[in-house]
């Protein structure tokens, strides 16, 4: 998925590829413990009503195929970390959804896909 310009077919964001992507993610994961729904890379902010993290596991899991592909340590260290960051979203019995990444606010309910994905 790209935005591009309607009228002249310019690409209105740069394109990343595999790896240089998964270090932006990473730094928006480092500003805020996780990632939010909607992040501006243009202004390197949340997007107004973005700001909750549903415990979606695809950027840990994307961080561990990317170790298994490169054997480059740095994916190793960026998964601990994430996962130590995890503790932020714990509950009482569980894990909980985070409802503003900028203020950590949790939400009384934990996605199903959750566990097992993790």
């Amino acid at each position: 998925y790209v935005e591009v310009n309607m009228n002249s077919a310019a690409l209105v964001w740069p394109l990343f590829n595999s790896l240089q992507a998964s270090g932006l993610d990473f730094s928006v994961w480092k500003r805020y413990n996780f990632t939010p729904e909607c992040f501006n890379l243009a202004t390197f902010k949340v997007q107004h009503g973005q700001k909750s993290y549903s415990l979606r596991p695809e950027l840990i899991e994307s961080t561990y195929w990317l170790y298994k592909a490169t054997r480059n340590p740095r994916y190793l260290d960026d998964g601990r970390e994430m996962l130590a960051s995890l503790q932020l979203a714990r509950c009482t019995c569980r894990y909980c959804h985070i409802s503003d990444v900028e203020f950590h606010q949790h939400e009384d309910h934990m996605e199903s896909f959750f566990l097992p994905e993790t």
